[in-house]
C-alpha cells in the first residue's frame, strides 16, 4: 500500500507543479532568458505565456511585442508574425513594434499584412492617425490599389492632415483609373480655397498639359498611319489639333502661377513645352 501511494504521489507531483505555472510566470522565465541572451530559449517560454494568455491585453500586447523583438534577433520570421499579430491585435500603442512589423512586411511583399498594420497603426497610436493616413494613402497608390485610394481620400480626415497632400494623391487616382476630367474638377475646387497651393496648381497644369500632349500625340499617329489620306482626313487631322490647343491654353494659367510661388524646373520645362506648342516662341525662351 506505502507503494501505491510513492507511485501516485510521483505521478501527481509533475502534473501539481506544471499547473502552478502561469502567464507571468512564463513571461518572467521569458525575461530573464532574454536577459542572458538566451533569445531561443526566451521564444519558447513567451510562447507559453502567450497560448496560457491573461486577461490584462496591455500586458498581453507588452509581453507579446517584446517577443517579437526577441524572435527577429535569432531571425524567427514565422514566430516574429505571430508576435506581433498578437500584439497589434491587443491594441498595442508602441509606434516602435508597428514600424519593425511594417519592415518585416515589406521585406517579404506581404501587402495584405502591410494594408492592417497601416490600418491599425493609425487607430492605436496616440497623434499616430495622421501620419499613418497619409502612409496608407500612398500604399494605396504606390501599390496600385487606386479605388482604395480615393475612398480614404473621400473618408472625413483629422483637420490637422495636409489637404494637399491628400487631394494632389487623389487626383493621380483618379488619372490612373481614366478619370483625368474628375481629377481636374476636384483641383480646380481646391483651388478656389486655396488659390496659392503650389502643389495643386503644378498637378492642374501638369494633367491639362499631359492630357493635351496625348490626345495631340494620337492625332499625329493616327494620320501618319493612313496611307493615302484625303484631304477630309487632314481637315479631320488639323481639327483635333485645334482641340488639343485649348488644353495647352487650359494649362498655362496654372502653370505659371505655380512657376511664380516657386521656380519649380519640372514647371519651367512644361511652361517651354507648352509655348512650344502653341507657338509661341518668345514666351516660350524665357523658360529655355
Amino acid at each position: 500500500m506505502k507503494n501505491a501511494v510513492k507511485i501516485l504521489l510521483f505521478l501527481i507531483l509533475p502534473l501539481s507543479a506544471f499547473s502552478q505555472e502561469s502567464f507571468s510566470s512564463f513571461r518572467e522565465k521569458g525575461n530573464k532568458s532574454l536577459d542572458d541572451q538566451k533569445y531561443q530559449e526566451a521564444v519558447s517560454f513567451f510562447l507559453k505565456a502567450i497560448e496560457l494568455g491573461t486577461e490584462n491585453k496591455a500586458d498581453l500586447a507588452w509581453t507579446s511585442s517584446i517577443a517579437a523583438i526577441c524572435a527577429l534577433q535569432i531571425k524567427d520570421t514565422t514566430n516574429a508574425i505571430f508576435f506581433f499579430e498578437t500584439a497589434i491585435k491587443n491594441n498595442c500603442n508602441q509606434e516602435d513594434i508597428y514600424e519593425r512589423f511594417l519592415n518585416l512586411a515589406q521585406q517579404r511583399n506581404d501587402l495584405n499584412r502591410e494594408e492592417i498594420i497601416l490600418k491599425q497603426a493609425g487607430k492605436n497610436i496616440a497623434e499616430g492617425g495622421n501620419k499613418y493616413t497619409i502612409k496608407l494613402l500612398n500604399f494605396y497608390f504606390n501599390n496600385k490599389f487606386y479605388e482604395k485610394a480615393i475612398l480614404l481620400a473621400d473618408q472625413p480626415l483629422s483637420a490637422s492632415i495636409n489637404p494637399e497632400q491628400v487631394i494632389v494623391l487623389k487626383a493621380h487616382a483618379l488619372i490612373k483609373t481614366g478619370k483625368s476630367n474628375e481629377a481636374i474638377q476636384i483641383l480646380e475646387k481646391f483651388n478656389v480655397d486655396h488659390p496659392d497651393s503650389f502643389e495643386s496648381l503644378k498637378q492642374l497644369g501638369l494633367i491639362c498639359y499631359e492630357k493635351a500632349y496625348a490626345l495631340n500625340l494620337k492625332a499625329k499617329n493616327d494620320y501618319k498611319k493612313l496611307i493615302k489620306p484625303s484631304m477630309s482626313d487632314y481637315n479631320n487631322y488639323l481639327a483635333r489639333g485645334k482641340s488639343t490647343t485649348e488644353d495647352f491654353k487650359r494649362a498655362l494659367p496654372y502653370l505659371e502661377k505655380a512657376y511664380q510661388i516657386k521656380a519649380d524646373g519640372i514647371v519651367k520645362n512644361v511652361l517651354y513645352n507648352t509655348y512650344i506648342k502653341l507657338g509661341n516662341k518668345e514666351k516660350a525662351s524665357k523658360y529655355k
